[in-house]
This record gives C-alpha cells, structure tokens and sequence, in this order.
C-alpha cells in the first residue's frame, strides 16, 4: 500500500459516545517470529505485502497449543500475481511455532473469474461460516478492496465461498464511491478505502464494520474516517464517525491511518492505526473502541457540512503505543490483525520486500475487552 499524506485536522468533535466501562490493561510482548515466503502446492506466488491475517476456526475445537491454520492476503493489486489468498498451517507447541509453505488460492469476482491486473486491491479477510455441499466443505469468507481512485477503482466488500463460483459483490453506500476518474469530489481519498474488517457476533444479527483507511474526500481535514456497518444478509446498513489519533509522539499526524478492525465483543473493537516517523518508519498504535451511543452518518453528505447536526462520534481510549515494545520489535508497518486464545497476532506488509521477510508480532490479549 502507497502511504500518502493528507491533512488529518482536527477532530470536528470530541469523541462523546457512551462510556465505555474498565478499560482493560495494556497488552505485553510476547515475540516476533519470521512468516514464510515459499509456497508450497501448485501455485508459486509472490508472499510480499500481507495485509491481513485470519485465523481459520477448527470444527473440533483446536486451540493454540494444537495445530492451526491461518488466512493471509497480499494487497499487491495483482500485479506481482493474481488476487489471492493463502493458507499456512502452523503448530506452537512450546511456544515456538513452525510453519508451513503457503497454499494459494485465486480470489474470484462477481463474475466467478480471476480479477485482471490492477482492478482489486485486497486487503481484509474475515470468516463468515462452513458450507457443505456435494464437493465437500468449503469457507465462506468476507473480504475486502481499498480501491484506487486514481485508476478508477472503487473500493470493494465481497462475499466468497472460496470454490470456484462466484462471489457476491456488495452494494456499498454512495459516499463511500468516488463520482468520477479525473479530480472526483466524493468517495474514496486515493488509495484509502477499506483497509479493514470485523464481524461482530455476539448478537442475533451478524454485523460486519469495514473502516476507510483516511478520511473520505468530502470529509477531508475533519480527521474522521467514515465506518460502514453492514449486517450480513443487508437488512441494516449504518455510517459511523471515527476519530483517528492521537498520533504516537514524533510521528506526523498527518500520516494517521486505520489499519485493521477486530470484534472483541458485543459492540466492542480493537483498531489499529499506524502514522509515520520522519524517518519513513512506520509506528502503529492499537485502540479500544465502542459503537454504543455512535450517531449514524447515512444523511450525512459531508462531515465539513454538518447544518445543525450534532454527531456522536466512535469513542476510543488507547491500549498501547507500538513504540514502547522493547528492542523496537513494534516499529513496522503492522496492517493485519486477529486474536486466538489469549494472544493477539499482527502481520507486517513488508512493501514489497523492503522490510525483509513478513513478521508475525505476537502480544497478550488483555481480559476484560467485552465489557
């Protein structure tokens, strides 16, 4: 992913959603250990630039300490290989994991085809269920496209059984679609659609939140990125405000972006932001958030034009500041996230190599994040 630099601003609100209630002590290292960068099976593709990472649940319970596999995804528009995903099996007896090859797989479109060079950017991936049919068992996977306003690639939310059917392509709120190729007013800021993924079920209505990465364009300078809720078969769609920062010191604020979204209970998230040091280096924060008392955007045409609304934005209270971790083991450009027992997991996009080979952060997951 192109990090650009837009002016983040200030907040048009102080985030005044419900309080949220205890928070939760900071996460503590745990290690960082090297992801592979072989495939194994048919396909021999690229593994630079992950990300997003997944956890696969195991029908008969598996845990940590058992064998586990993982989704991960490539954000390289497809230009190093097809749209992907890959799996890699993993066991962590002992505490040292040993992991797999990774075995690829070619998203597919609407269409049931392989996505063409350049017009799908994945960068999400969450699981939705199990499907068994008479070729056996298959994942049904939601999974995301920050798009590309530049190229006239409108972000995407897709919905993949991964066999080779085709996907269903779901229908995004205009404010979220640049209105046109050449200087567009609306939708997307560059590259900066959904960076991110979590689908909360801890209620009867399964709902899936996808964060732009930065601030729409017609909400440019408000430093508020628009969230998209969705409940899973479309019944209920909502618009949420949330208010990026504070960035970690001596990054540049202007740098903010959401990264990743991970449900850690009802109405109850973890995000991670990243901004950057003067340097290019990469520091990521991660944040406890509530949707409860949240105002819906839907009306909103532009967070500059708010008339006589009075919006209630996301609150959010920080967890931790990558930069603390000892030896500098959180300086990276972490994007990926998902939890498995008691641990936290982030998956490093190693831009096209430059970083070396991927990292798999590994961090405690605090008690209490339900609340």
């Amino acid at each position: 992913m192109t990090r650009r630099t837009i002016a983040a601003g200030a907040a048009l609100l102080i985030f005044a959603g419900a309080a949220i209630a205890a928070q939760p002590s900071p996460p503590r290292y745990v290690g960082t250990y090297r992801l592979p960068t072989h495939s194994q099976g048919f396909h021999d593709w690229p593994s630079d630039e992950l990300s997003a990472i997944e956890f696969i649940p195991d029908p008969s319970g598996g845990v940590l300490n058992s064998p586990t596999s993982f989704w991960v995804v490539p954000d390289d528009r497809s230009e190093q290989a097809p749209a992907r995903i890959g799996r890699i099996e993993s066991r962590w007896d002992g505490g040292t994991p040993r992991f797999s090859g990774i075995t690829w797989t070619a998203l597919r479109n609407e269409h049931g085809r392989i996505f063409e060079k350049n017009t799908v950017d994945p960068e999400a991936v969450r699981f939705l269920s199990l499907l068994q049919s008479a070729g056996g068992m298959s994942h049904m996977i939601l999974w995301t496209s920050e798009g590309h306003a530049k190229s006239g690639v409108q972000p995407a939310i897709y919905q993949w059984s991964m066999n080779d059917q085709a996907a269903i392509k779901w229908k995004l709120p205009r404010a979220f679609l640049h209105d046109k190729t050449e200087k567009p007013t609306r939708g997307i800021f560059h590259n900066n659609g959904f960076e991110s993924l979590a689908i909360d079920s801890w209620r009867g209505t399964r709902q899936a939140l996808a964060a732009v990465e930065r601030p729409l364009i017609q909400d440019q300078g408000t430093g508020v990125c628009r969230v998209l809720a969705r409940s899973i078969d479309g019944s209920r769609v909502y618009q949420y405000g949330y208010p990026l920062g504070p960035a970690p010191d001596r990054t540049d604020p202007d740098t903010l972006a959401v990264a990743e979204m991970l449900c850690v209970g009802p109405r109850r998230f973890l995000v991670l932001e990243n901004a950057e040091l003067p340097d290019g280096e990469t520091v990521a924060s991660l944040f406890w958030i509530s949707t409860d008392g949240a105002s819906d955007l839907s009306l909103i045409e532009s967070l500059n034009d708010l008339g006589d609304a009075e919006p209630r934005f996301i609150e959010k209270k920080l967890l931790l500041d990558f930069s603390t971790l000892p030896n500098d083991e959180g300086l990276g450009n972490f994007e990926g996230m998902d939890d498995l027992g008691n641990r936290l997991f982030f998956v490093e996009d190693n831009e096209h190599g430059k970083a070396g080979s991927t990292r798999l952060l590994v961090l405690t997951k605090p008690s209490g994040l339900d609340k």
